[in-house]
């Protein structure tokens, strides 16, 4: 048996492949040519983390869903703080009728950011 797939340039795996890969228990794996991938999150510290880790680089906008929520609040407020975010969009299903949005706003505000709140179901 031969899985063709365009993507691998038609190399295609035999069964045996095909059963190492599945039994290696990975929820994703992605295979180019002869090169298997899956993807990991690895801690970046010391001098790379200094690389990797600074001020927000874009000027747009960060949109934020759930954004009146408790969570939400947390990164927003966090992004403004920590990483120099300018505008952050936050979109919740109750928009600014949500409880602590209008405060949630003069926080971020108050941190130097801009902020809009939208009413927004992001399931539809």
């Amino acid at each position: 048996d031969v899985v063709a797939d365009e993507r691998d340039g038609g190399v295609g795996l035999d069964a045996g492949v095909v059963g190492g890969l599945v039994a290696c228990g990975e929820p994703q794996l992605a295979v180019r040519g002869d090169v298997v991938r899956c993807a990991r999150l690895a801690r970046v510290s010391g001098a790379a983390a200094v690389e990797h880790v600074g001020g927000w680089r874009d000027p747009g906008t960060v949109l934020i869903t759930g954004g009146t929520g408790t969570l939400g609040g947390l990164v927003a407020r966090h992004l403004v703080a920590e990483h120099g975010v300018e505008h952050v969009l936050l979109v919740s299903r109750r928009g600014l009728d949500a409880p602590g949005a209008p405060e949630l706003c003069e926080q971020i505000e108050e941190l130097g950011g801009r902020v809009t709140v939208r009413s927004c179901d992001t399931s539809d």
